[in-house]
């Protein structure tokens, strides 16, 4: 989504001044760059998830280049990519683009995935191939996204933050959702219909200790949404999977 991020970064550091602010403003401001009319995305009508991370000095006063993104191309680096996969998660090769970097997979021709780092240090994952039409309905499959979220943070640890970066920050956002459902889980499951178009989640505070369990406030709300209290896939041993997603 190349549609002036650094615009939308510059007037939310001047609309907000605390770090979790700023991203929650300009994560909104995003939001409405895909509600606008003129937008459009393959896929955009079976869903959208819109993720954002970033450092504190990201967000802070002072609009300046963070990572050096022809570093990344030149070193051929990889990025998490959100896309259906077989695998644990997705990874692409970073190119640069207008923006920075993007790391895209092909998709199906019907929809998209696409993960761009800004020079300002801010990434913003967008994806509509977390849902696939399975029996007539349309579903998301939520393993992939709770492999693919994870491993996405992690990545923004390892590969775009400094040493000295305690914490960043996270937010994610379900878009058109309705109708949407989750897959079984367990034996005798059944699916879920998601009503709501749109579910948003707090800006989260991440360290590079437990990634998924800190980032459950950004996958709790899209299940609370179907009547579980929390990710069926975390148990008191820790986030294991099922065999039926």
């Amino acid at each position: 989504m190349d549609t002036r991020p650094i615009t939308d970064l510059f007037d939310a550091r001047s609309s907000a001044i605390e770090p979790h602010e700023v991203l929650r403003d300009y994560h909104y401001r995003r939001i409405d760059r895909i509600d606008d009319e003129g937008f459009e995305i393959n896929g955009d009508d079976k869903g959208i998830i819109l993720t954002h991370i970033a450092t504190v000095d990201a967000l802070g006063p002072y609009l300046e280049d963070q990572v050096d993104v022809a570093e990344f191309v030149d070193s051929s680096t990889k990025f998490p990519v959100l896309k259906r996969s077989p695998y644990s998660n997705v990874s692409d090769h970073l190119n640069l683009c207008s923006r920075g970097a993007k790391a895209t997979k092909s998709t199906k021709s019907d929809q998209f995935a696409c993960t761009w780092i800004d020079r300002t240090g801010v990434v913003e994952a967008i994806s509509t191939d977390l849902v696939y039409e399975q029996r007539d309905k349309l579903t998301i499959q939520t393993e992939v996204l709770e492999r693919s979220m994870t491993q996405l943070v992690t990545s923004y640890f390892e590969k775009v933050a400094e040493p000295n970066d305690d914490i960043i920050l996270a937010t994610v956002t379900y878009l058109g959702f309705d109708g949407v459902y989750t897959p079984r889980i367990g034996d005798f499951g059944r699916h879920h219909e998601i009503k709501t178009s749109f579910i948003e989640t707090p800006v989260v505070s991440v360290t590079e200790e437990n990634t998924r369990k800190q980032i459950t406030p950004l996958l709790r709300p899209l299940w609370q949404e179907v009547g579980y209290s929390e990710s069926p896939y975390m148990t008191e041993d820790g986030w294991k999977f099922k065999d039926n997603d």
